[in-house]
């Protein structure tokens, strides 16, 4: 199963939202009933995401059984430094967040999920290896 890199992500929600605005345009007009609205929306939506995030668990079970096993860390251990990384915002809350930045190019806010400016395309450059993760 391949990954979405950042640009692919931008894409689907973007499709995703021209459909959406067909759809309730239909809905308006008596086309199509509102719960299939939902329903399309749903499955559309919800299922890759699962799927994704049941290969992420799976993948960060076995890089911690892999841990644990090579270097004798503890759930303690896990814990804490989750606890340290979750405060790095300013907040304990079980997301990690970056300030918004300001695009150099247009003055539009770079969207930190996807290291991107959402209206001029531009890219600032990176070091951090989870930048549009």
């Amino acid at each position: 199963m391949s990954t979405l890199d950042p640009l692919q992500i931008i894409n689907m929600i973007w499709e995703l939202r021209r459909e959406l605005d067909v759809l309730e345009d239909n809905t308006k007009s008596g086309v199509v009933p509102g719960a299939q609205l939902e329903q399309n929306l749903a499955s559309r939506m919800l299922v890759p995401l699962d799927a994704r995030l049941s290969k992420l668990t799976l993948i960060c079970r076995a890089m911690w059984s892999l841990i644990q096993e090579k270097t004798g860390a503890t759930e303690a251990d896990l814990l804490r430094r989750i606890t340290e990384i979750d405060g790095m915002d300013g907040r304990i809350d079980g997301r990690v967040m970056k300030p918004a930045l300001k695009c150099p190019q247009c003055k539009g806010v770079v969207c930190r999920q996807f290291n991107r400016c959402l209206f001029c395309g531009y890219e600032p450059p990176s070091g951090d290896p989870f930048d549009g993760a």
